[in-house]
């Protein structure tokens, strides 16, 4: 598993800035220094699919937060790990974020709608136009 994911980030580092769209989903051995390195170099994601990817923990998104600002699409089904300051921080930091998945994200509840809904951001047209998936 280990040799696959060092395989993966040699692929994704060696496109230059050019990747725009991440799916990984169901990745069992995934782990947060591969995304961090990713998030890293391809600062023009536009759209990131994690979903099913338990090995991960919530800080794995701190860098994609940040890092990579053209996000528009972020899918984190089943994400058991995703937690409310995670989400809090996607919130402070994307504000071109037009759609996440946040279904069968356990640690999360309402309150969490209520975080995004009144983000700052969302006075620039994040949230207001954006979909969310959350069950």
């Amino acid at each position: 598993p280990h040799l696959f994911f060092a395989i993966l980030l040699q692929i994704c580092t060696s496109f230059g800035e050019n990747l725009r769209h991440l799916v990984v989903s169901g990745a069992k051995f995934l782990t947060n220094d591969c995304l961090k390195a990713i998030f890293n170099r391809h600062t023009n994601l536009a759209t990131v699919d994690l979903s099913d990817c338990h090995s991960l923990t919530a800080h794995c998104l701190q860098p994609l937060a940040v890092q990579c600002r053209q996000l528009k699409r972020l899918i984190l089904k089943d994400c058991h790990w995703v937690s409310k300051p995670s989400i809090e921080y996607i919130a402070r930091h994307q504000s071109n974020l037009i759609s996440i998945n946040l279904t069968g994200c356990w640690e999360l509840g309402d309150q969490v709608l209520i975080t995004l809904l009144s983000a700052p951001e969302s006075k620039n047209g994040f949230i207001r136009e954006s979909l969310f998936t959350f069950q």
